[in-house]
């Protein structure tokens, strides 16, 4: 799909969320951080080429979750992909469009519902 990210976002646990942070300690600029009852416990930023987000610990409780694209719904729907010879998890487009469309990103929307 002809559409360039404006970042990464991951999913991790809770201690991978920690290593993260320390494995991009060079290039955090919002260190991983109590969220203080978000919808997951750890949240970090780092810029490595583009900016790369990441949350850790999800809670498994529906009503925290904001949007369907990343945390705990998502998780219930991650798909197998393979992308350069990985097999990484990642949530449906349906998902994705859905959150596209409340971001009022119509050009991209667009995209992702021609492939669907």
């Amino acid at each position: 799909m002809e559409i360039i990210p404006r970042d990464i976002d991951l999913v991790t646990d809770y201690k991978s969320a920690l290593k993260l942070g320390k494995l991009l300690e060079y290039y955090v600029y919002e260190p991983v951080t109590d969220t203080c009852g978000w919808f997951c416990k750890w949240f970090g930023r780092a810029f490595l080429h583009m900016r790369i987000e990441w949350i850790g610990g999800v809670f498994e409780d529906e009503s925290l979750q904001i949007q369907k694209d990343f945390g705990y719904i998502a998780e219930k729907q991650l798909r197998f992909i393979n992308w350069k010879n990985y097999k990484i998890k990642v949530p449906p487009l349906e998902a994705l469009l859905e959150q596209t469309v409340n971001r009022g990103l119509n050009k991209r929307a667009e995209k992702i519902r021609k492939i669907l």
